[in-house]
């Protein structure tokens, strides 16, 4: 546990051949490195983040130089810029599934080149390039809405089995509303939190522009639930969310920080607070969903859906 959350052990957690989890130690492994960065503006932008890091994820190319296309084409033969972009969009599908499996709190504020972080003092002075994600930089990221958790052996099964998968859904553009969301679900402001989580939710379920606060409940419950008991509790559940949601958008409700924050007991969340975390669980739970059937619902199978509810109601 660092001071952002929970970081991987000691020994690292390997996900097939290509990727590593590894805990970095701030004080062992990333005092005095200003000289290995081939920018001196890059440690400039690396150094407010450098005493926060306590993970990375890895990847070697050498790993991947075996590793052919659909056209049968070897990684290592291609083009460096296209060897980085294919590594770059295997990593947001893990960083994806990470939080998916309650690494809420994995920020990418900056890529090394040429390095990882724990082998960053043993490099060549001027040789370690720095890319940085402006959108995750946050050197004290506020608890996301939901609860951290380590990943366990079932949690690591079920990344190496749907990342693939993820790829391909990132390729095609239906999951970048969910990126965009994670890269900004940590900034200390809970309304903008909740807006962007109901409007994650809306892309999952293209709600109808008439009766959309129905058609958004309709199809959450129907593609989350099994029985008719379940999908009209969940109904109901949805519709007390969506109301909050509405409040805060329509400004006749306020959602501080300072509430946020009351809202964390010492055994239970409550309040608005609660209201966000739940919003947050119905958007996981949709996202997974979607993940494992490999497909985003179209949106005559999410009408249809509405129908079926309709006529159970």
């Amino acid at each position: 546990m660092g001071s952002s959350g929970f970081v991987s052990p000691e020994e690292g957690i390997q996900f097939g051949p290509y990727f590593r989890l590894e805990g970095v130690s701030p004080v062992r492994h990333l005092g005095a490195v200003y000289e290995k960065f081939e920018k001196e503006s890059d440690y400039g932008k690396f150094a407010p983040f450098r005493d926060e890091i306590y993970c990375e994820l890895v990847a070697n190319e050498k790993d991947w130089a075996f590793l052919q296309d659909s056209q049968g084409e070897l990684f290592s033969d291609l083009p460096a810029e296209v060897r980085l972009k294919i590594i770059q969009g295997h990593a947001d599908a893990m960083f994806l599934l990470f939080r998916l499996c309650g690494m809420t709190q994995f920020t990418v504020p900056v890529e090394l080149h040429g390095s990882s972080f724990k082998s960053l003092k043993q490099q060549p002075d001027k040789s370690v390039r720095a890319k940085f994600r402006f959108s995750q930089a946050l050197i004290f990221p506020v608890i996301g809405p939901g609860v951290p958790q380590r990943l366990d052996k079932e949690n690591i099964e079920w990344i190496m089995n749907h990342l693939l998968t993820v790829v391909q859904m990132n390729s095609s553009g239906e999951l970048h509303f969910l990126h965009d969301l994670f890269d900004i679900i940590n900034f200390p402001n809970p309304s903008i939190q909740l807006v962007q989580i109901w409007a994650a939710i809306e892309s999952v379920v293209k709600s109808q522009i008439k009766k959309t606060r129905h058609s958004i409940r309709s199809r959450c419950a129907m593609l989350l639930c099994e029985t008719v008991y379940e999908r009209r509790e969940l109904y109901a559940h949805i519709g007390k969310l969506y109301d909050f949601r509405c409040a805060i958008v329509h400004g006749t409700e306020e959602f501080s920080i300072e509430k946020y924050l009351n809202g964390f007991q010492e055994t239970e969340i409550v309040g608005e607070t609660k209201l966000l975390f739940d919003s947050f669980s119905i958007l996981k739970r949709l996202v997974v969903k979607i993940i494992e059937r490999g497909e985003v619902p179209s949106p005559e199978i999410l009408h249809t859906l509405q129908n079926d509810y309709d006529k159970m109601k």
